[in-house]
């Protein structure tokens, strides 16, 4: 089978495995990364996830960008004496490595709003999915 196939392969694999779970957000972004790693796996540096490869990864699995309107949260299904527990954990943690540092140096950043992954209103779905 020939390198471009096989990307081609993995990314719908990718692509596929990533829609089956709930709540995962799936972007042209993603489909561009996934074959880009793969080309890199093949040693294949002459690939470029261009728009137009994006295209036909779209028309050959049948799926389109659809606008989200409800947001799903896997937080709602942890259990609270877990999280409470790990916060604990965390507290004890934080407290031994602050302590290694001059006052100066630390910054409070709990409300900074930081996102290091841009979010999007959009995902990718199967034509017909709703």
């Amino acid at each position: 089978m020939e390198k471009f196939a096989l990307i081609t392969e993995h990314v719908i694999e990718q692509f596929d495995v990533a829609r089956k779970i709930k709540g995962v957000q799936v972007t042209e972004r993603d489909l561009a990364k996934w074959g880009i790693e793969k080309a890199k796996s093949l040693n294949l540096s002459s690939f470029k996830a261009s728009q137009s490869w994006i295209a036909r990864i779209k028309k050959k699995i049948r799926c389109s960008s659809r606008k989200i309107t409800k947001y799903y949260s896997g937080k709602s299904y942890l259990d609270i004496v877990k999280i409470q527990e790990s916060a604990e954990e965390f507290v004890e943690i934080a407290k031994a490595e602050i302590e290694k540092f001059e006052p100066r140096l630390i910054f409070n950043t709990d409300q900074s709003g930081v996102n290091y992954v841009p979010i999007s209103n959009r995902s990718l779905s199967y034509v017909g999915e709703k």
